[in-house]
């Protein structure tokens, strides 16, 4: 599934921006890492309802993908 794909790719992309912005006081390492954060929880939303239909493996990757949204926004929120 392309969506699931990007959005985990999303993710990812937004998990090592936030180390980035974890590790660095610079104002714009925080403005991607939220922005990152931001999108990958929005590409993750969109595609909820698909992944209600889509096959166990899919929705286990779907959901490990959201808890770990979860752990990036606790982090983020903690900068």
């Amino acid at each position: 599934m392309d969506s699931l794909k990007e959005a985990l790719q999303q993710v990812e992309i937004a998990e090592r921006n936030l180390l980035d912005a974890q590790g660095n006081t610079d104002p714009q390492h925080f403005q991607r890492a939220t922005q990152d954060v931001h999108y990958a929880q929005t590409l993750l939303n969109s595609i909820h309802d698909t992944m209600l239909k889509a096959n166990q493996e899919d929705q286990k990757e779907y959901h490990r993908a959201q808890e770990r949204m979860r752990l990036l926004e606790e982090a983020l929120a903690s900068l």
